[in-house]
């Protein structure tokens, strides 16, 4: 967005059409590009992970660091990119939209969740969907009994590679399954 404004704003300042309403025109809209990408730029997901981390973000990079990635992108219409990196002490699940750190210590259960999404056209059925989640839920510090959840969307293999890999903290529920129907 800041190079856009830029091939808004050297129209403006350089470019004598004669109307003033162009140049003002384009330098307006220069100035909407240029505060809409800092605007961007500034409110980053990892650029709000790092600030929330406070003194524990050389722990986190560490474990970071020597933790396993499983990386998850789909493109088109449902476009997600998300992934859980296992460390030794910390777990970090990120989406398009936000980056979560998980203590290890603070987990009390994992789980898998699929969703299956039957198609019909027609009211014939065309086939079916499958989106993989891991589920992890954690119990807050001195809170009591408030819960945080957490889900982050894998394929199958990776889904159960990590759901395995946090396997000394999952409880007896382990598996779920919800159909969700698109009638069309």
């Amino acid at each position: 967005m800041i190079t856009v404004s830029l091939l808004f704003f050297v129209p403006a300042v350089f470019l004598r059409t004669g109307l003033i309403e162009t140049n003002v025109f384009l330098a307006v809209g220069g100035l909407i590009f240029l505060l809409w990408g800092i605007a961007k730029l500034l409110n980053t997901p990892v650029r709000k992970f790092i600030s929330s981390c406070g003194d524990e973000l050389p722990y986190i990079e560490s474990s970071y660091l020597n933790g396993r990635m499983l990386s998850f992108k789909r493109n088109g219409e449902h476009s997600e990119n998300s992934g859980i990196n296992i460390g030794g002490n910390y777990t970090v699940l990120y989406n398009k939209d936000s980056i979560h750190v998980i203590d290890n210590k603070e987990i009390f259960s994992v789980g898998r969740y699929v969703l299956r999404k039957k198609y019909y056209g027609n009211g014939v059925y065309t086939g079916a969907y499958m989106e993989y989640y891991l589920s992890v839920t954690l119990k807050q510090r001195n809170s009591g009994d408030k819960v945080r959840n957490y889900r982050v969307q894998l394929n199958e293999f990776q889904a159960e590679m990590a759901y395995k890999a946090l396997a000394p903290y999952r409880t007896s529920a382990e598996y779920s399954e919800k159909i969700q129907h698109d009638v069309g």
